[in-house]
């Protein structure tokens, strides 16, 4: 049944794929005691299809079923249960409740770190934190993740691609917000440098420095 969910998810049929993997999950609490992976796919996979139809509060405690599930499972420290938790914050990020998701993917990514990720998983994780704290307000919260994001980008993808160059210029957006014009102005001399060379001129970027 969760094959016909994700085939009618592909489809673009969200409602008829919420029936068939709500279907699924009740013959899955049917099953013997050991089903708590099973069914900690199928609240993900209701979640999914929810979130799919827009209803983003609906989906909500599917997922925090689905993060219960994979803690029974695996203990609290676990890169599923991380996953998990990172699932449950992008839905509080669609919801509106942005400093809440950026704690939850805070608390995701330190897990993370804690299972070893590297390399271009961790480069995403990162910048997920640091955009869910500048939506969020939390500006000074977020440097050292920008900070963080533009090491890493280098080191994954060299420091004069479009992956560190949009890094660059989130943590320009960053900086201007806070008035740090000195520091700001280079990151986006560097932006506009870049762009003029590779795509083409962004002059906007650099007027909102004067």
């Amino acid at each position: 049944l969760h094959d016909i969910g994700l085939l009618l998810r592909a489809q673009q049929r969200p409602a008829e794929a919420e029936a068939v993997f709500v279907r699924a999950g009740r013959l899955i609490a049917e099953l013997p005691d050991d089903r708590g992976s099973l069914a900690s796919s199928n609240a993900f996979l209701v979640a999914m299809s929810l979130q799919d139809q827009g209803d983003h509060e609906g989906a909500e405690p599917h997922f925090r079923r689905s993060l219960e599930l994979r803690r029974q499972q695996h203990g609290e420290r676990h890169a599923l249960v991380a996953q998990a938790m990172a699932n449950l914050g992008t839905c509080l990020f669609k919801q509106g409740r942005k400093s809440q998701a950026a704690d939850l993917q805070d608390e995701a990514l330190t897990m993370q770190r804690e299972m070893g990720l590297q390399g271009m998983s961790l480069l995403t994780s990162v910048g997920n934190v640091a955009f869910l704290l500048d939506d969020a307000g939390r500006l000074e919260e977020a440097e050292p993740y920008h900070r963080e994001y533009l090491e890493l980008a280098a080191e994954v993808f060299g420091e004069h691609t479009p992956q560190s160059i949009n890094g660059r210029a989130r943590f320009f957006d960053n900086l201007r917000r806070r008035e740090l014009w000195l520091e700001a102005g280079g990151h986006a001399r560097q932006v506009a440098a870049w762009r003029h060379a590779n795509l083409l001129p962004n002059p906007g970027l650099i007027d909102t420095l004067t």
